[in-house]
């Protein structure tokens, strides 16, 4: 699904969801339940690999997300950040 579908779709379930600059790419979802407006849903690792697509380090990549992302509280519409459990190796 192309980035401006992804927007469109959630824009439809909620015209005040609030989206994230630049991270279309790790924008995996949206969240719904009863009695919840829906909300974006981003893969936290997705984010990090596509600051470090813009020509982050790891290290500042994982530190960016952390502090200005998943740090961030921008009210109830603010989006959600999935952690994925490690696959066993």
């Amino acid at each position: 699904m192309k980035a401006a579908e992804k927007r469109e779709r959630l824009k439809e379930e909620n015209s005040n969801a609030l989206l994230f600059n630049d991270l279309d790419d790790a924008l995996i979802g949206i969240s719904n339940g009863l009695g919840r407006q829906a909300l974006g849903v981003y893969d936290y690792d997705l984010m990090v690999e596509v600051f470090i697509a813009q020509g982050y380090k790891h290290e500042e990549a994982v530190e960016h997300v952390d502090f200005n992302i998943v740090g961030a509280w921008l009210g109830p519409m603010t989006p959600i950040v999935v952690f994925r459990f490690e696959e066993a190796e």
